[in-house]
């Protein structure tokens, strides 16, 4: 029998990609759900649980734990699948479907086949839209959009005296925004599918679960070919699924509740903060491949699917169609080892140079005859052929330039060392002839009384001859001249003085300390004592004059702005932005602290000897903003056994592996290459302090203009957030071996009062007119700022695991 071909893996076995940053979802928004329970009766509320729907309240009340590796491991070791609407994943030799069939059996929506999906028809149209125009008006919605999770969040909070028709309207369009559609909270969900609310009875019999999974598989698709960390629909049934396909990995990692209950969905409350989940999946022996349904129903019907014969192959191999019916067994060679990817991603093992981990678990990257190149698809062989041949040829003339180009260089250095040979011989030349003269005029004439003594006779050292001393001693036996002493003296003067340039060049050069003379944290006073003809540095001083020319350009361009010199922030933001920058007695926001940050950023990474170390980091005010904002929810969120688990507001991990700010990316991680954190703090929305966080000794100094504003014990709890979530990313990100050397304890902090630290005399404003001329002309000039930023909270309900 001729052997049975399936799908080529995605990704080479050991080369899949291995997660980076946690993936983003919207789904389950944490405003919403909440706001929409306040507005609801009991009554209301059981209706929407009880309705074809209620499965997502569901869902809401567990809580459910998103664990981003879980979903990033199975979608890392997909198969391709030219399908528009299924994917499949290979765990050790075990294929398991992700489809429509999976999808209805995990949610129990309905997902039956309907004509123009995403265009349905809602009956008489004038009624309809005199309905619609009435309740949209309720809503604060243009009519040409669909309401967003924004703007249904804002009407809950006067929705309570609403009919019940309009408060069921609410729930049914909450759901369809907060799971169905599950996009970024400020994006209008579509029009044409959220007019169904008009009729309830319609909106409620839709098949939601159809409509649900498109949009899930469509981003699924979608981030696996830009390689987005984003997935916009209901996210959650990928863990899900993970669950449900692994019976052995579910309990282990689902954490499933008792009694079974169904539908799948909401049978885990998940689990977070758990390591080793490759492994887990990769030794499970036990699975669930797909739903098994009878032949004719195992191919969900879409409009504009794909065929794909070679995934087809694996329904039909598990039916026993191509073994007389008896059970397929999965075996490693039934896939290939090298993926449709080859090469875009390097293992661990090969970026590092060192044998492969158990943790990669990878096997060997040797292959069968059946596994060999030649078994690739001929389009994708002569594809691979092409793009070497032409990467060869580009090497070749690349090569064939560059030789060009160094011949030509060459033979002009030829020429110019020539030249200079043939000017030092005629120089020789001309000295030789003068010193003839002179020794002729110095014998014609007579002999002065203050001549120099006559020189003693010197044997002049003889040239060897390939590496021979010559048999030939010159003796020199005239005496010496006036004119020839002055001759030697010029001689000896010119030696010297290029001894001199040439010994303090060598002791200026720039000097290495021992790897036991310099300290990873402070600085080092070995160090500058072993180094004292250091050139100084230029430092910052705030109260230096400022530029005379970059102020005058400053001032030309804001003269230039739309509305100068009127104020009004709301119809010109930018004039109004600086005039609050250039002006004492106004408050500073928290884009013109980022602005400073972003231009302290800048001359870091343009000049870093400017700075007192290289592992120093500047935060922007995101930081205090949302950690701010999130204290209470990380506090209130239940940890795992292992202390992790909680739910750390969203990008935070980001600030850890220096992705952000995005301005001047360092890619820098805490601990490993940074020991201090430099960020300005916001207090009562009124005044600004400045923190200076030392992890190494894992404590906060505050810097206070005006100590008297707020007493220790209030300054405290604004600290706390940074005080506790920063020790938390610690020992989240720390290797497994080494977090008992990261506790999540709190750090310590302290406010600096005292001779040295200066203190404003007024309480109306922490800055100098001095000062802000001078931040605002640098900025302008440095950075090239020119108003502020559009500040986008796209972050707000998103949690990083």
């Amino acid at each position: 029998m001729e052997k049975v071909k399936f799908p080529r893996r995605l990704y080479s076995h050991g080369d899949e990609p291995k997660p980076g940053k946690s993936i983003s979802y919207y789904s389950n928004d944490s405003q919403l759900f909440p706001a929409l329970k306040s507005v609801l009766k009991e009554d209301k509320r059981e209706e929407l649980v009880d309705s074809k729907l209620g499965v997502f309240l569901k869902f809401h009340l567990l809580k459910f734990g998103w664990v981003s590796r879980v979903v990033q491991f199975i979608l890392g070791f997909q198969l391709v699948c030219k399908k528009k609407y299924e994917i499949w994943s290979l765990i050790g030799a075990s294929p398991l479907r992700f489809s429509l069939n999976e999808f209805e059996h995990l949610t129990g929506l309905t997902c039956d086949y309907v004509e123009n999906l995403e265009e349905p028809e809602v009956g008489d149209e004038a009624s309809v839209l005199k309905e619609m125009t009435r309740f949209w008006g309720q809503l604060g919605v243009p009519l040409e959009t669909g309401p967003s999770v924004q703007q249904l969040t804002e009407a809950c909070k006067f929705a309570g005296e609403w009919s019940r028709e309009d408060r069921l309207r609410l729930g049914y369009l909450s759901i369809y925004a907060g799971f169905i559609e599950a996009r970024k909270r400020c994006s209008p969900t579509r029009v044409s599918m959220a007019k169904l609310v008009v009729d309830l009875d319609k909106f409620e019999n839709y098949p939601w679960g159809r409509v649900a999974f498109k949009n899930l598989i469509t981003s699924v698709k979608s981030a696996t070919e830009t390689k987005s960390n984003t997935l916009v629909g209901f996210a959650e049934v990928l863990q899900v699924w993970a669950y449900s396909a692994m019976p052995e990995f579910d309990v282990e990692y689902g954490n499933p509740l008792p009694n079974n209950p169904t539908p799948p969905v909401v049978a885990y409350s998940g689990c977070r903060g758990r390591k080793y989940i490759k492994l887990a999946m990769l030794r499970q022996t036990s699975f669930n491949y797909f739903d098994v349904r009878e032949m004719e129903d195992m191919f969900p019907v879409w409009d504009d699917e794909i065929e794909d014969v070679l995934v087809e192959n694996i329904i039909k191999a598990k039916f026993g169609e191509f073994t007389d019916g008896v059970n397929w067994r999965w075996k490693p060679s039934d896939w290939q080892l090298k993926g449709a990817k080859v090469g875009l991603q390097p293992t661990a093992a090969a970026k590092s140079g060192k044998k492969r981990s158990a943790e990669s678990d990878g096997g060997s990257q040797k292959m069968s005859c059946e596994e060999s190149p030649h078994f690739m698809d001929e389009e994708v062989l002569t594809s691979v052929t092409t793009q070497i041949k032409l990467h060869f040829e580009k090497c070749i003339n690349t090569l064939s330039l560059e030789m060009k180009s160094g011949r030509e260089a060459c033979n002009e250095s030829v020429k110019v060392l020539t030249g200079k040979v043939e000017a030092v011989q005629n120089t020789i030349a001309k000295m030789k002839e003068g010193r003839n003269e002179e020794q002729v005029k110095s014998n014609d004439a007579p002999p002065k009384e203050d001549a120099p003594p006559p020189r003693k006779k010197q044997q002049a050292p003889c040239e060897s001859v390939n590496g021979k001393e010559c048999s030939v001693i010159f003796v020199k036996t005239e005496k010496q001249t006036e004119a020839g002493f002055r001759l030697h003296l010029k001689r000896q003067q010119s030696r010297a003085a290029a001894a001199h340039i040439l010994a303090q060049a060598k002791v200026e050069r720039k000097r290495r300390l021992a790897s036991s003379q310099i300290h990873p944290f402070i600085g080092n006073s070995t160090a500058r004592t072993i180094i004292p003809n250091q050139d100084q540095i230029p430092r910052y001083d705030p109260m230096d004059p400022v530029d005379k020319n970059k102020l005058a350009a400053l001032k030309r361009f804001i003269k230039q702005l739309p509305g100068y010199p009127s104020r009004d922030p709301l119809r010109f933001p930018q004039r109004n932005w600086w005039w609050l920058l250039l002006t004492k007695p106004q408050w500073l926001v928290d884009t013109h602290m980022d602005a400073v940050i972003n231009m302290l950023r800048f001359r870091q990474s343009k000049h870093p000897a400017w700075f007192r170390s290289d592992r120093l980091y500047f935060v922007d005010t995101n930081i205090s903003l949302l950690w701010g904002l999130k204290f209470i929810e990380f506090v209130e969120s239940e940890p795992t056994k292992d202390g992790l688990g909680r739910l750390v507001p969203a990008g935070a991990s980001d600030y850890y592996f220096g992705e952000k700010p995005a301005y001047c990316r360092t890619d820098k991680h805490w601990i490993v290459d940074i020991d201090d954190i430099y960020l300005p703090l916001n207090i009562r929305s009124a005044h600004w302090i400045a923190l200076w966080i030392s992890l190494p000794r894992r404590h906060i100094t505050i810097w206070d203009s005006l100590p008297s504003y707020i007493d220790d014990e209030e300054l405290a709890s604004f600290v706390e957030p940074v005080a506790v979530i920063v020790p938390y990313l610690l020992l989240l990100h720390a290797d497994v071996n080494k977090r008992d050397k990261f506790p999540f304890d709190r750090f310590t902090h302290e406010r600096m009062i005292g001779p040295g630290f200066p203190i404003q005399d007024n309480d109306g404003d922490c800055g100098i007119k001095a000062i802000r001329e001078k931040l605002g002309a640098d900025i302008f000039d440095e950075i090239k700022c020119l108003g502020p930023p559009n500040r986008v909270w796209s972050e707000l309900g998103l949690y990083d695991s």
